[in-house]
């Protein structure tokens, strides 16, 4: 099994289990911290969700009837549930960023010691270039994935499934007026994810051909000088640069127009849930401090879809860097040591 030398501009998918089944091995030894992280986030979770709900119960049951006493007591355990929040979603992130730090060095010195077992003929044929940024980039790349990408990615949806049974608690009507805008929030965050994706693999593309160009020229300049094709060569450099920055600029402008239009959604709902709500508590129909508590919840309701589609690209740059962390610890030993070396006199 041979390295294509242009092996950078592999684009991974956003998630391929084949190749997540492999890297789970590497936590396999941190299983009880990683089990401990996800108690905590789910209870960091369930926290999170209850500032709304105590607003409810702070405006319906105390403030409009006057009880001063009810409302300090509301106001203590909001501020605890805070402190507790803080205290254990910093234990869960220690924890997360502990076991990162412990697998990146199981991942790294798995990579040198297969690297140490390779032939001379293997660092003829791949650039020692590529292959510090496997050990390096790479996998750094996956810790990013592990402590910002899938944790975040597993919070977010608690915390959008949580979000979405407290809405249909409080009040089923407004909570339907709200799902209204889900469905072209959907369609518009797919054409953010295709055309994002699309981009992202331009940007790997230009960014590897930007890399191997100019270590050839770096690691070759004295022949440039010599052949007198410095002219030539600034000349081939500024088109890939401008490519690169164009394909980033185009990525830019689909962030531009996307997140943006998450928050116009946001306040459309917003708008819409003031309107209708607001009317219902003018008849009666619905109690003051339930309008409140959905308008947060409606706020908060939007930034786990924000986080998904920007979680979208550190996912898919994981099963990149994974596929070729895992191309290079797959190939073989073109003379591999023996198990009994005979030793001669």
């Amino acid at each position: 099994m041979q390295i294509d030398i242009y092996e950078d501009e592999i684009i991974g998918k956003a998630y391929d289990a084949r190749l997540m089944r492999r890297l789970l091995k590497f936590f396999k030894p941190y299983q009880n911290q990683l089990a401990l992280s996800l108690i905590l986030l789910v209870a960091v979770s369930i926290l999170q969700l209850s500032g709304p709900y105590l607003t409810k119960i702070a405006i319906d049951d105390h403030i409009v009837k006057d009880d001063w006493e009810g409302l300090s007591l509301i106001m203590i355990i909001y501020f605890v549930l805070l402190l507790l929040s803080f205290i254990l979603q910093y234990i869960q992130i220690y924890i997360m960023q502990i076991i990162g730090q412990k697998t990146m060095y199981d991942i790294r010195i798995c990579l040198f010691s297969h690297i140490q077992k390779m032939s001379l003929s293997f660092f003829n044929r791949i650039p020692i270039g590529r292959l510090v940024t496997r050990v390096v980039n790479d996998v750094e790349v996956l810790n990013e994935m592990f402590t910002q990408g899938i944790v975040v990615a597993v919070g977010d949806l608690l915390i959008l499934i949580g979000i979405t049974i407290a809405m249909l608690v409080l009040n089923f009507r407004l909570a339907l007026l709200t799902f209204i805008v889900i469905p072209p929030l959907l369609y518009a965050t797919k054409i953010y994810s295709d055309r994002a994706r699309d981009s992202y693999r331009g940007i790997r593309t230009n960014l590897a051909r930007l890399n191997s160009y100019l270590q050839e020229n770096v690691s070759g300049m004295s022949t440039v000088q010599v052949f007198n094709r410095e002219d030539e060569s600034f000349r081939r450099f500024e088109i890939i640069n401008r490519e690169n920055r164009d394909e980033l600029l185009r990525s830019l402008i689909y962030n531009a127009i996307y997140f943006p239009c998450i928050e116009l959604f946001s306040a459309i709902t917003i708008g819409i849930i003031i309107w209708y709500g607001g009317g219902e508590v003018i008849r009666g129909g619905v109690q003051l401090g339930v309008l409140v508590a959905f308008i947060q919840y409606v706020q908060r309701f939007f930034q786990p879809i924000r986080d998904f589609a920007e979680k979208y690209n550190i996912m898919q740059a994981a099963m990149a860097a994974s596929e070729r962390i895992f191309k290079l610890i797959d190939t073989p030993e073109e003379i591999p040591n023996p198990q009994r070396p005979v030793i001669s006199d």
